[in-house]
Protein backbone atom coordinates (compact mmCIF):
# COMPACT_ATOMS: atom_id res chain seq x y z
CA UNK A 1 0.00 0.00 0.00
CA UNK A 2 1.09 3.54 -0.51
CA UNK A 3 -0.41 6.99 -0.02
CA UNK A 4 0.56 10.36 -1.45
CA UNK A 5 -0.96 13.81 -1.04
CA UNK A 6 -3.84 13.19 -3.44
CA UNK A 7 -3.53 9.58 -4.59
CA UNK A 8 -3.10 6.08 -3.19
CA UNK A 9 -2.45 2.56 -4.42
CA UNK A 10 -2.84 -0.96 -3.10
CA UNK A 11 -1.47 -4.25 -4.44
CA UNK A 12 -3.22 -7.50 -3.52
CA UNK A 13 -1.98 -11.00 -4.20
CA UNK A 14 -3.29 -14.24 -2.80
CA UNK A 15 -4.60 -17.73 -3.20
CA UNK A 16 -8.20 -18.88 -2.76
CA UNK A 17 -8.38 -22.45 -1.51
CA UNK A 18 -11.73 -24.22 -1.74
CA UNK A 19 -12.76 -27.76 -0.98
CA UNK A 20 -15.60 -28.66 -3.36
CA UNK A 21 -17.80 -31.67 -2.68
CA UNK A 22 -19.37 -33.28 -5.75
CA UNK A 23 -21.74 -36.05 -6.75
CA UNK A 24 -21.37 -36.64 -10.48
CA UNK A 25 -23.09 -39.22 -12.63
CA UNK A 26 -21.20 -39.74 -15.91
CA UNK A 27 -22.23 -41.76 -18.95
CA UNK A 28 -19.44 -42.89 -21.29
CA UNK A 29 -19.98 -44.33 -24.75
CA UNK A 30 -17.24 -46.92 -25.39
CA UNK A 31 -16.26 -48.35 -28.77
CA UNK A 32 -13.69 -51.15 -28.93
CA UNK A 33 -12.12 -51.96 -32.28
CA UNK A 34 -10.03 -55.09 -32.43
CA UNK A 35 -9.11 -58.02 -34.64
CA UNK A 36 -12.54 -59.61 -34.06
CA UNK A 37 -14.49 -56.48 -35.08
CA UNK A 38 -16.01 -53.51 -33.30
CA UNK A 39 -18.17 -53.55 -30.19
CA UNK A 40 -19.91 -50.67 -28.47
CA UNK A 41 -21.47 -50.30 -25.05
CA UNK A 42 -22.30 -47.65 -22.47
CA UNK A 43 -20.51 -47.41 -19.11
CA UNK A 44 -21.96 -45.51 -16.14
CA UNK A 45 -20.00 -43.86 -13.33
CA UNK A 46 -21.27 -42.45 -10.06
CA UNK A 47 -18.52 -40.48 -8.32
CA UNK A 48 -19.01 -38.91 -4.89
CA UNK A 49 -15.99 -37.15 -3.44
CA UNK A 50 -14.31 -33.82 -2.59
CA UNK A 51 -11.64 -31.97 -4.52
CA UNK A 52 -9.53 -29.02 -3.39
CA UNK A 53 -9.11 -26.17 -5.88
CA UNK A 54 -6.31 -23.58 -5.71
CA UNK A 55 -7.09 -20.28 -7.45
CA UNK A 56 -4.49 -17.47 -7.46
CA UNK A 57 -5.33 -13.78 -7.78
CA UNK A 58 -3.51 -10.45 -8.06
CA UNK A 59 -4.80 -6.89 -8.36
CA UNK A 60 -3.63 -3.30 -8.19
CA UNK A 61 -5.90 -0.41 -7.25
CA UNK A 62 -4.99 3.21 -7.88
CA UNK A 63 -7.25 6.05 -6.79
CA UNK A 64 -7.29 9.77 -6.22
CA UNK A 65 -8.64 11.25 -3.01
CA UNK A 66 -9.31 14.92 -2.62
CA UNK A 67 -12.22 16.01 -0.45
CA UNK A 68 -12.52 19.29 -2.34
CA UNK A 69 -13.25 17.59 -5.68
CA UNK A 70 -16.80 16.74 -6.73
CA UNK A 71 -15.65 13.22 -7.56
CA UNK A 72 -12.45 11.17 -7.46
CA UNK A 73 -11.25 8.54 -9.92
CA UNK A 74 -9.99 4.98 -9.53
CA UNK A 75 -8.54 2.19 -11.64
CA UNK A 76 -8.57 -1.45 -10.59
CA UNK A 77 -6.68 -4.01 -12.69
CA UNK A 78 -6.30 -7.65 -11.84
CA UNK A 79 -6.10 -11.32 -12.73
CA UNK A 80 -7.84 -14.25 -11.07
CA UNK A 81 -8.49 -17.84 -11.92
CA UNK A 82 -11.64 -19.75 -11.15
CA UNK A 83 -11.93 -23.52 -11.17
CA UNK A 84 -14.83 -25.86 -10.97
CA UNK A 85 -14.36 -29.52 -10.23
CA UNK A 86 -12.42 -31.34 -12.95
CA UNK A 87 -12.18 -35.08 -12.40
CA UNK A 88 -11.84 -38.35 -14.26
CA UNK A 89 -14.76 -40.75 -13.73
CA UNK A 90 -13.65 -43.67 -11.52
CA UNK A 91 -16.48 -45.39 -9.64
CA UNK A 92 -18.21 -47.53 -12.25
CA UNK A 93 -21.80 -48.70 -12.07
CA UNK A 94 -21.76 -51.90 -14.09
CA UNK A 95 -24.94 -53.26 -15.64
CA UNK A 96 -23.15 -56.21 -17.23
CA UNK A 97 -21.86 -58.62 -14.60
CA UNK A 98 -19.34 -60.14 -17.08
CA UNK A 99 -17.63 -56.80 -17.87
CA UNK A 100 -14.69 -55.88 -15.62
CA UNK A 101 -12.33 -53.99 -17.96
CA UNK A 102 -10.91 -50.51 -17.30
CA UNK A 103 -12.24 -47.68 -19.48
CA UNK A 104 -9.84 -44.95 -20.55
CA UNK A 105 -11.31 -41.61 -21.64
CA UNK A 106 -9.85 -40.60 -25.02
CA UNK A 107 -12.25 -37.76 -25.86
CA UNK A 108 -13.78 -35.72 -23.07
CA UNK A 109 -16.80 -33.68 -24.21
CA UNK A 110 -17.28 -31.89 -20.88
CA UNK A 111 -16.59 -28.17 -20.68
CA UNK A 112 -13.39 -26.57 -19.46
CA UNK A 113 -12.77 -26.64 -15.73
CA UNK A 114 -10.56 -23.56 -15.19
CA UNK A 115 -10.93 -20.02 -16.46
CA UNK A 116 -8.51 -17.13 -16.12
CA UNK A 117 -10.08 -13.68 -15.90
CA UNK A 118 -8.26 -10.41 -16.59
CA UNK A 119 -10.27 -7.39 -15.52
CA UNK A 120 -9.80 -3.65 -15.71
CA UNK A 121 -12.28 -1.41 -13.90
CA UNK A 122 -12.06 2.37 -14.32
CA UNK A 123 -14.53 4.56 -12.49
CA UNK A 124 -15.31 7.41 -10.19
CA UNK A 125 -16.60 7.79 -6.70
CA UNK A 126 -18.56 10.49 -4.95
CA UNK A 127 -18.15 11.03 -1.22
CA UNK A 128 -21.11 12.10 0.88
CA UNK A 129 -20.14 13.27 4.32
CA UNK A 130 -17.55 11.39 6.30
CA UNK A 131 -19.54 8.17 6.30
CA UNK A 132 -20.09 7.09 2.72
CA UNK A 133 -19.29 6.85 -0.98
CA UNK A 134 -21.10 6.00 -4.19
CA UNK A 135 -18.87 4.14 -6.65
CA UNK A 136 -19.64 4.04 -10.39
CA UNK A 137 -17.59 2.22 -13.00
CA UNK A 138 -17.41 -0.32 -15.78
CA UNK A 139 -15.66 -3.67 -15.40
CA UNK A 140 -14.00 -4.94 -18.58
CA UNK A 141 -13.39 -8.70 -18.37
CA UNK A 142 -11.32 -10.86 -20.70
CA UNK A 143 -11.76 -14.59 -20.13
CA UNK A 144 -8.70 -16.74 -20.85
CA UNK A 145 -7.82 -20.45 -20.65
CA UNK A 146 -11.13 -21.56 -22.21
CA UNK A 147 -10.74 -22.56 -25.84
CA UNK A 148 -14.34 -22.98 -27.01
CA UNK A 149 -15.96 -19.78 -25.80
CA UNK A 150 -18.17 -17.68 -28.07
CA UNK A 151 -17.47 -14.37 -26.34
CA UNK A 152 -14.29 -13.86 -24.28
CA UNK A 153 -14.97 -10.18 -23.54
CA UNK A 154 -17.58 -8.75 -21.18
CA UNK A 155 -18.47 -5.27 -19.94
CA UNK A 156 -20.25 -5.19 -16.59
CA UNK A 157 -21.57 -1.99 -14.98
CA UNK A 158 -20.48 -1.30 -11.42
CA UNK A 159 -22.58 0.50 -8.80
CA UNK A 160 -21.55 0.23 -5.18
CA UNK A 161 -22.58 2.03 -1.99
CA UNK A 162 -20.04 2.21 0.85
CA UNK A 163 -21.07 3.56 4.23
CA UNK A 164 -19.95 3.45 7.83
CA UNK A 165 -22.40 2.93 10.65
Amino acid sequence: MGTGKSAAFRFDVGLNIRDIPYNAYTIVSVTNTGSFGTSSYVADYDDISNKTQYNPFAAIIINSFNKDWLFNIFLNAGYRSQSVVNFTPKDGVYHNPFYYEEVYVTEDLRGEATAGIVDITPGLYFSFGDSGKIILGAKFNWITQIEDLDNTFQVIPVLQFDFTL
